[in-house]
Formats: C-alpha cells, sequence, structure tokens
C-alpha cells in the first residue's frame, strides 16, 4: 500500500444486520477511518442505527405489511447513512 505513495488511505467498515424469523434488531454501522501518506491516523466519519423491530414475515402478513417493514429497514440505514455524512463533514471542516 505505501509503495502506490497514496496520500490519504481511508478504511471503510459497513455493517449491515436485516431482519430476520430469528432477529428482531436491525443494525446499520458505517465507519471510515482516515490515514495520512505514512499511515498515521487522522480521524474518523461514523454513522450508526440500531433498533428492536418486530419482525412480520409472508406467511401470516399482508403484502402490504411487509413492504412497510421493508421500507422500515431502508430508512433506518439511509438514517445511519445521514449520521454518517454529517461526521465526515464536521471531520472535513475540522481539518
Amino acid at each position: 500500500l505505501i509503495l502506490a505513495h497514496p496520500d490519504i488511505v481511508v478504511k471503510l467498515d459497513t455493517f449491515n444486520r436485516l431482519l430476520t424469523q430469528q432477529n428482531s434488531l436491525f443494525e446499520a454501522h458505517f465507519i471510515a477511518r482516515f490515514y495520512d501518506a505514512d499511515l498515521q491516523y487522522i480521524g474518523k466519519a461514523e454513522g450508526s442505527v440500531e433498533k428492536q423491530i418486530p419482525s412480520v414475515w409472508v406467511h401470516d402478513k399482508a403484502a402490504q405489511e411487509i413492504a412497510a417493514q421493508i421500507e422500515k429497514q431502508r430508512d433506518l440505514q439511509l438514517n445511519a447513512l445521514k449520521q454518517f455524512d454529517a461526521s465526515l463533514k464536521a471531520l472535513v471542516a475540522s481539518s
């Protein structure tokens, strides 16, 4: 990596856990860690959401309820990304 002579190195970690029959905890985590050309830590930006949501399954729920739950998970992921974006802007502004 050092041989490429980067100005900045970014390590991006993402984790999403969607609802399943066995899991009712939704999670979305986004973290970017920034390092300079010498791989010295500069800072990080992050966004994270965790929420307990009762699972909805096809065999006993209407399509509208299932679609609403999928949209809820998408909205929660979007909230985590918005937090990440705000954190990134704050990191850049403080540099």
